[in-house]
C-alpha cells in the first residue's frame, strides 16, 4: 500500500501542474468538481516559486483548434505503473485580480475548464518518465461568467485560434514524505516544462492531496508574470487596472489504470486497438480522452465526403487505417463526423483542390475506415495525418496521428507519442494500422 500510494500522489502532482499551467490566463467562475474519495481541504497554498528558464519557440507549423483531451493509455514500464485523469471530477482555473470601473474594490476575474486530460506513467522506483508523461488542457474552452472577457482572453491573451492546447510534462517532484502514509493528506512540490503559446517554461506547483487506494485526489497551484509567456495583459475602458500576478489553481483526480497484458484484448483508451478491433472494440471505461492538438496552417473547409484518398497515379505507400470512435464509458458513437488531411508522400498539401481531404460518417458501430497513404516529411515535420472528429451534438476534436520508428519523430515539437497509430504492418498492397477515437458528446 505504501508503494501504490507513492505512486498515486506522484502522478497526482504531475497532472496538477499541467492542468493549471494550461489553463492560464482569463474567464470563468469555476464550478467545483465533486470529487469522490477522500476530498481535499479547499485552502489556497502560497504561490509557487518559478525556477529560472529561458523560454523557447516551437519552430513547427502550428495552428488553431482544440478540446482537451487526455492523451492514450502509456504503457507499463517495467516495474512501473499508469494513471490517468479523470476529466468530469478534475478542473483548472485562473485567478486575476482586477479592478473595474463599475466596482470600488478590486475583483477576482475567474476563469476555467474541465477539458483537462493526461496520462502519467511512474517508474518502480516512484520517480516520473518524463517520455511517457504529459497533461493537456483546451485553453479554447476556458470561460469565466463575462463573455465577452472570453472571447478578449481567447483572441489577445491566449490566442487560441492558433495556439488552443496547453500541455505540462512533469520532470522533478521533491518534499514527498517517506515512506509515504497508506492514507490521509499530502503536500509536495512538482517541477515540469509547460508551454503556452508555444513558449516553453520550468514551472513548480504545490500540491496537496489525499489518497485512498487506487485513487488520489489533490489541488495544485502556482503564480507567474504575465511576461513569463510572452502573454498580453488585458487592457479594456472598463478595466482600471490589472495586476501582474496570474493565479492558477487545479482540482484533480486521478485514478490507476491497468495496462493491457499480451493475451488482452482490451482496447486501453486513447488510441491503443488491437486487431479485434476491425471487428468490435473492446473497451475499459472510463477510457481517457484523446489529447488535442493543434490544427496547422493547412486546413480547408468544405472537404468532399470521401473515406478513400488514394487517386491513379499517386506516389507514396499505400494505408489503409481502422478503428472507432468512442465515449470515455466506452460507448460506440455512430454518425460521428471523422475529417482527415494531410500532406502526400512527398510531404506537399494541396492548398488549391481537395486533394488527401475528405470526411465520412461512423457506421452504427462506431466504425471508420481511411484508405490513403503515408505522408511524407517536410522542414520541422515529421509524417503525420490531421483529423477533427466530432459526436453528433458534441465539441469537436481536432488532432494529429504518427508513425512509429520515424526518426523525424525526435526532432518534431508536436509530435506526442500517444497519438501512435497501433498495429502498424505490412498488408494487402501498403500497411496497415489502427486507432480509436474517444471523445466527448458534450452531454
Amino acid at each position: 500500500m505504501k508503494l501504490s500510494a507513492y505512486r498515486i500522489l506522484t502522478p497526482l502532482l504531475l497532472i496538477a501542474l499541467l492542468l493549471a499551467g494550461c489553463t492560464a490566463p482569463n474567464a470563468t467562475a469555476p464550478a467545483s468538481p465533486t470529487l469522490p474519495a477522500a476530498t481535499l481541504p479547499a485552502a489556497t497554498l502560497p504561490p509557487a516559486t518559478l525556477p529560472p528558464a529561458t523560454a523557447t519557440t516551437d519552430a513547427g507549423p502550428a495552428s488553431p483548434t482544440a478540446t482537451a483531451a487526455a492523451s492514450s493509455e502509456i504503457p507499463q514500464t517495467a516495474g512501473g505503473v499508469q494513471y490517468v485523469i479523470v476529466p468530469e471530477q478534475s478542473e483548472a482555473r485562473y485567478r486575476i485580480r482586477e479592478q473595474l470601473v463599475n466596482l470600488d474594490l478590486p475583483n477576482d476575474a475567474v476563469g476555467s475548464t474541465k477539458e483537462v486530460a493526461g496520462s502519467i506513467t511512474v517508474n518502480a522506483d516512484g520517480s516520473i518518465d518524463p517520455a511517457a508523461s504529459k497533461l493537456t488542457v483546451n485553453m479554447a474552452s476556458i470561460t469565466s461568467d463575462r463573455s465577452n472577457r472570453d472571447n478578449y482572453v481567447r483572441r489577445n491573451v491566449l490566442n487560441t485560434d492558433q495556439y488552443p492546447t496547453a500541455e505540462f510534462v512533469p520532470t522533478q517532484v521533491t518534499g514527498l514524505p517517506s515512506p509515504l502514509p497508506e492514507s490521509g493528506e499530502v503536500s509536495f512540490q512538482v517541477t515540469g516544462d509547460l508551454t503556452l503559446l508555444n513558449v516553453t517554461q520550468s514551472v513548480t506547483w504545490n500540491v496537496t492531496g489525499t489518497v485512498d487506494g487506487d485513487q488520489a485526489v489533490g489541488q495544485a497551484t502556482t503564480s507567474f508574470p504575465f511576461t513569463l509567456f510572452n502573454l498580453n495583459k488585458p487592457s479594456v475602458p472598463v478595466v482600471l487596472s490589472v495586476d501582474d500576478e496570474i493565479k492558477l489553481e487545479v482540482d484533480v483526480t486521478l485514478r490507476r489504470q491497468a495496462a493491457p497484458t499480451a493475451s488482452s484484448e482490451s482496447i486501453p483508451a486513447t488510441g491503443e486497438s488491437s486487431a479485434a478491433a476491425a471487428d468490435a472494440p473492446v473497451c475499459s471505461s472510463p477510457a481517457v480522452l484523446t489529447p488535442a492538438m493543434t490544427e496547422g496552417p493547412y486546413y480547408k473547409s468544405g472537404p468532399p465526403q470521401a473515406s478513400n484518398l488514394v487517386q491513379e497515379g499517386m506516389s507514396g505507400t499505400q494505408l489503409t487505417l481502422t478503428g472507432f470512435v468512442l465515449t470515455a464509458d466506452c460507448r460506440p458513437v455512430p454518425n460521428a463526423r471523422v475529417d482527415f488531411w494531410q500532406a502526400d508522400g512527398q510531404g506537399v498539401y494541396d492548398n488549391s483542390g481537395y486533394t488527401l481531404r475528405g470526411y465520412q460518417l461512423t457506421d452504427a458501430n462506431g466504425r471508420y475506415q481511411l484508405v490513403t497513404v503515408i505522408p511524407g516529411e517536410y522542414p520541422g515535420r515529421t509524417e503525420h495525418i490531421h483529423v477533427k472528429v466530432q459526436a453528433p451534438g458534441g465539441p469537436e476534436l481536432t488532432s494529429q496521428l504518427f508513425f512509429p520508428d520515424v526518426s523525424a519523430n525526435q526532432v518534431d515539437r508536436i509530435f506526442d507519442n500517444s497519438l501512435l497509430v497501433n498495429d502498424f504492418a505490412d498488408g494487402a498492397g501498403g500497411k496497415t494500422a489502427t486507432f480509436n477515437f474517444i471523445v466527448s458528446t458534450g452531454q
